[in-house]
Formats: structure tokens, sequence, C-alpha cells
């Protein structure tokens, strides 16, 4: 299986877990509609969200020491299989950007 931390062919990286994705592998998340900023739910990369349904990857073939833990990077709390972080997409010209402000335990104590 091939190693998630390679940097090589990489064009996004998971903010759960850090794993440097390539082209058509995709970060599952949930996205809120708005006008300039929406809200969204992050859950993870086919390296750290066994809940991807792909063809392509399983997640359970992959050696455990190649994955990195789910961590949010605002508070760096592990998370849990089911737990998301919280974020803000807005586009521009160029591409999507994604600020992420939390994960739903630091949200939560912060509100």
């Amino acid at each position: 299986m091939e190693d998630p931390t390679n940097i090589d062919e990489s064009v996004a990286v998971c903010p759960i877990c850090e794993s440097n994705l390539k082209k058509g592998e995709r970060i599952h998340s949930a996205v809120f509609p708005g006008e300039n900023e929406r809200i969204v739910y992050v859950y993870g990369c086919p390296y750290c969200y066994k809940k991807i349904n792909s063809y392509k990857f399983n997640i359970d073939k992959l050696d455990p020491k190649k994955v990195k833990k789910r961590a949010c990077p605002v508070c760096s709390g592990r998370l849990k299989e089911n737990d998301y972080l919280i974020g803000k997409m807005w586009d521009t010209e160029v591409k999507t950007h994604l600020r992420v402000i939390g994960c739903i335990k630091c949200r939560k104590h912060n509100n």
C-alpha cells in the first residue's frame, strides 16, 4: 500500500491527519449553504475516515504505522471516528479556501 506521507504527488493535505492527498483522493465534508462564507464539517480523508466508500482504497488494508492519528489542528485534541472539524469555506477566482475554527469538542467549549 502507498505511503500517505509521500509529498511528491500531493495536491492537498488532510486537516485532520495531515496525510498528503493525491489527485482523485478527496476529503469527506458537508458544506452548508451561505452567501460568502459557508460553514463546513470536515470528517476526514481516505487515510483517516473509515466511512468513505471507495473502490480504490480500503483503510483497513493500510499499515496502521503509516496512518497518523486524527487530531484537531486548533486544540490538538484526539478525534474519535465520528468526530469532525468545523470550518469556514469561501471561494476566490483561483481556488476554494478552508479555515478550520475547531473541532466539535473545542468549539463547544468556546461558544
